[in-house]
């Protein structure tokens, strides 16, 4: 395989990762979007933005635009509009299409320095925030089927 077509392929995980969480947020209220199903689990506003704020330090230390990130602050949000959350992550699959698509050739072997994760290579990071996606898909999912149930009586 290529590396443009394996870029290509992590592209394609990527956004499927971040529309996967962004679809658990149709149809549910702005209030919905930040009830807990327990005092210690995370809300769909919680799973969404510690999503989009991984992805984008990702992105940044890939090569994209800058990212300060506070993930403590990401487990801390309320008060979260859906359409909020929509517009944001909009815009982030436009930025990782933007990103992936322009990664220099060479970039999967080449070692990046990630803040939390130390030296990783471009492959390791796209294959870590792949994995990471996918594990906040099924969180978001099975959080929505709890406000489902609960919505339902």
């Amino acid at each position: 395989m290529s590396e443009l077509a394996e870029v290509g392929l992590y592209e394609e995980h990527v956004q499927r990762g971040l529309s996967g969480v962004l679809a658990q947020l149709e149809g549910v209220s702005d209030e919905e979007v930040n009830w807990r199903p327990l005092p210690t689990a995370n809300s769909l506003a919680v799973i969404a933005t510690h999503v989009m704020g991984n992805l984008a330090q990702y992105l940044w230390v890939l090569g994209g635009p800058p990212y300060a990130r506070d993930r403590e602050a990401e487990f801390r949000v309320e008060a979260v509009q859906v359409e909020d959350l929509r517009r944001r992550g909009q815009t982030l699959e436009q930025t990782v299409a933007q990103v992936l698509r322009q990664l220099p050739p060479g970039a999967l072997d080449r070692t990046f320095e990630h803040p939390r994760q130390g030296n990783k290579t471009g492959r390791e990071l796209l294959l870590s925030l792949i994995t990471h996606l996918a594990e906040h898909v099924g969180e978001a999912g099975l959080t929505r089927a709890l406000l489902l149930a609960r919505r339902a009586g």
